[in-house]
């Protein structure tokens, strides 16, 4: 699991996915992310091709995050098997 800890300001929605982002192109799936009392987890299940998510960070949802990497991770492999099957 990665854990990621935002000590000073709130991170923004876009910065959280950023960084997941760069962690994800290393392999990484598991992430705790924390910023003071606030957190959440993510957790990719590759069985299912699905991302689940926990708990908050002020405004920004660990299941929110969750359903725009799955959107995104299907998207990605749609557009693949489009290029595979042309």
């Amino acid at each position: 699991m990665i854990e990621i800890n935002y000590e000073k300001r709130k991170p923004s929605r876009a910065v959280i996915m950023r960084t997941i982002g760069e962690y994800l192109k290393h392999g990484h799936t598991d992430f705790d992310i924390s910023w003071g009392e606030n957190g959440i987890e993510l957790k990719y299940e590759p069985t299912q091709e699905i991302w689940y998510g926990w708990g908050w960070i002020k405004d920004i949802g660990g299941a929110d995050i969750a359903d725009e990497l799955t959107a995104i991770r299907k998207k990605a492999r749609n557009q693949l098997l489009n290029l595979w099957n042309s």
